[in-house]
């Protein structure tokens, strides 16, 4: 099996991409590594910047690459990455743009350093193109949201006929749990059609990585949903398919600390087969080189049902210690907030404790209420 790279800034010295032919011959080495048979080269063009004289030099470009590319037995198709600033009218009129290969689909993209613009920003210039006659891949729609995902707002884009591609390198966290979180619920909920790797780099973490990515183990759930293992940072992730429903400033985690590496994946695995948690994550020991890891099962703290599926979870499977008489220890649940305010050791303080939900004595629940 091989794969189409339809977003990759492999020609060099053109863009912010490659900057030289060396680094493209790396590249094009470790695509051809991760069974990439075909590349679309997608340098960038911004709208009321480069001219008909620009492209024509960026066409020349693709071209070289596509002679160093034969080396590699990879086929380089001809495109471009459209930057829909305000000065798109011109560009669109002057047809300063590449489509992929002579087709009508043309990869654009909107600003990643903000949160994705209003209508007139957006689907306006989206129109604009399908209106020509030439039908939108949107690139990395996972990096235009910041804290949370448009569900709706992608529905219609699809709807609309355009198409909705996803960076390979967000499934693998490189730009942040958000983009991550925002992935995986597109493929989640099949509001995805390309992943690609918009690859800038022949190494770290903008190198190409279709292998890496289709290589992710991915196991449907019991209710349509899928759940993820991913290792990355020093972490096993554990991810059910459902991790958009913890709220920023109200997720946290019950802990559990552990010497078995294997242990510890197990409990991560049977807690996301079980339903029990959204999330979880145990530390990887080989990468952070530590005799000791924990175990943290997420949840939003006002969700009282979840907390007892998490606590009883943990007393079914010896979690939560005791003292040499018996006695659960009353550990605390600590929000996410916490942790990013740098409150660890004696700076920290349980707002929630696990007296509230269950007798230490005997483990008898002493919480009913949902």
């Amino acid at each position: 099996m091989a794969f189409i790279d339809i977003h990759g800034h492999y020609a060099w010295d053109i863009d912010d991409g490659m900057p030289s032919l060396e680094d493209a011959k790396k590249a094009l080495e470790k695509a051809k590594n991760n069974r990439i048979s075909t590349i679309v080269a997608t340098p960038h063009v911004v709208s009321g910047k480069h001219t008909l004289k620009d492209l024509e030099i960026i066409k020349d470009r693709i071209h070289d690459l596509k002679e160093l590319a034969r080396v590699y037995n990879i086929e380089v198709l001809e495109g471009c990455e459209l930057f829909l600033n305000h000065d798109y009218l011109e560009a669109l009129e002057q047809n300063i743009f590449i489509p992929i290969e002579n087709t009508h689909y043309l990869l654009v993209e909107f600003d990643v350093r903000k949160e994705l613009g209003n209508e007139n920003e957006v689907e306006d210039r989206l129109y604009e193109i399908q209106y020509k006659g030439y039908t939108p891949v949107i690139a990395h729609v996972e990096r235009y949201f910041k804290d949370s995902l448009d569900i709706e707002r992608i529905q219609d884009f699809i709807d609309n006929g355009y198409l909705i591609q996803v960076n390979a390198t967000s499934f693998l966290g490189y730009h942040g749990k958000h983009a991550q979180k925002f992935a995986y619920q597109l493929l989640n909920q099949g509001l995805l059609h390309v992943i690609a790797t918009d690859t800038h780099r022949c190494d770290g973490h903008r190198s190409p990585c279709l292998q890496e990515v289709f290589d992710l183990r991915i196991r449907h759930g019991k209710e349509g949903g899928a759940s993820y293992m991913i290792r990355q940072r020093g972490w096993y992730w554990y991810l059910s398919g459902e991790e958009a429903k913890l709220e920023k400033h109200k997720c946290g985690k019950w802990m559990y600390f552990f010497e078995d590496q294997s242990f510890a994946q197990r409990i991560c695995e049977k807690a996301i087969a079980e339903h029990v948690c959204y999330e979880c994550k145990c530390t990887d020991m080989e990468v952070q080189l530590a005799p000791t890891g924990v175990i943290c099962f997420y949840l939003n703290g006002d969700d009282i049902e979840n907390h007892k599926r998490v606590i009883q979870f943990m007393m079914d499977n010896d979690l939560i210690r005791k003292t040499k008489t018996g006695r659960y220890y009353n550990n605390s649940f600590k929000f996410d907030d916490q942790t990013r305010a740098g409150e660890y050791g004696a700076d920290f303080e349980g707002k929630i404790k696990l007296d509230e939900f269950i007798d230490l004595k005997t483990g008898r629940w002493i919480r009913e209420e949902a």
